[in-house]
């Protein structure tokens, strides 16, 4: 591949270039992560699909991000093309409890916005950073419920910048995962169907999940990607959570380097200032070993790992 014609004509198409070896690190809640080769952030859809398109042209590995809340970046960045979607926009339809919204919008709006027009269920979200986009790829939820509940249907990219709607069923919507994890296809907006309910209600809730989630998760100051493993899901439905099998093998107690797990929740592992990529993979695998040895149980990560070579 030759560099310099792809930027050339990503200059020509796009209409400016991309920034050079941008430190990941700076675009992750972990704070960790080398340079990208490329960079460049997308404000529209013409835009993603442009960029998209461009990259699949030129054999360019991409990964579309949002605010980087569940992702460990390689310590060498990534060989390739990051590109940050900052496609936002909300529309509502409060007599049909429909939200619409683009995939950069930060999911604290789009609640803030159901509770301004008496629109519940994706409240249940509350405290859970990230994008709508983010959201949808992992199948975020908590408290027994999942964005795939008040999902209806989505417009997605393909890897040639080709956009297509699609329903709910063709995300194959499991526990915190999606379809959209195993394609190159990338979410561009998504519709919720939400139930007509009281502000007062849906307030309480949120209240009560704010405090909740205040107890147990670090404040926004403090390095993480949340929760890093799944909770373990038993034949009949239910789960265990990670975090009680974790607690059992003293996980606390356990540290890499500056990675280390959280003192109130024993399923986050924190960034103390100076850990890597390397200490955070390292801790992870004590962690499992740990759990396996003493319960036979294979934890599953939920952060996702961005490999510098992607293939």
């Amino acid at each position: 591949m030759d560099t310099q014609i792809f930027l050339r004509e990503f200059k020509s198409e796009v209409g400016e270039n991309p920034e050079l070896n941008v430190p990941l690190k700076k675009h992750c809640r972990f704070k960790i992560g080398g340079p990208a080769d490329f960079f460049f952030k997308v404000k529209n859809p013409d835009e993603l699909k442009k960029v998209i398109s461009l990259s699949s042209k030129y054999k360019i590995p991409f990964l579309v991000i949002g605010e980087g809340t569940n992702l460990l970046f390689d310590d060498e960045g990534f060989r390739g093309l990051i590109i940050k979607n900052e496609i936002k926009g909300i529309k509502v339809n409060r007599e049909k409890g429909l939200i619409k919204a683009y995939s950069g919008t930060p999911l604290k709006e789009i609640i803030k916005e159901a509770l301004k027009n008496s629109l519940g269920g994706i409240e249940i979200l509350t405290g859970i950073p990230g994008t709508f986009g983010g959201a949808i790829s992992g199948n975020a939820g908590a408290y027994g419920r999942s964005i795939s509940d008040f999902f209806g249907k989505g417009i997605i990219i393909d890897e040639k910048g080709n956009e297509r709607e699609v329903d709910k069923e063709y995300f194959q919507f499991d526990y915190r995962w999606s379809k959209l994890k195993k394609t190159k296809e990338v979410i561009l907006s998504g519709t919720l169907r939400l139930e007509k309910m009281p502000q007062a209600q849906i307030l309480e809730r949120m209240e009560e999940i704010y405090k909740d989630r205040q107890k147990k998760h670090p404040p926004s100051e403090i390095a993480c990607a949340g929760s890093y493993f799944k909770n373990v899901k038993l034949p009949d439905g239910n789960f265990i959570p990670a975090g009680y099998l974790l607690d059992k093998v003293s996980a606390k107690n356990i540290k890499v380097g500056d990675a280390m797990v959280y003192e109130k929740h024993a399923n986050i592992l924190i960034n103390k200032g100076n850990a890597t990529c390397k200490d955070i993979l390292s801790l992870a695998s004590i962690l499992k070993k740990k759990v396996k040895d003493t319960f036979g149980i294979d934890l599953t990560e939920e952060v996702i790992y961005v490999k510098a070579n992607p293939f």
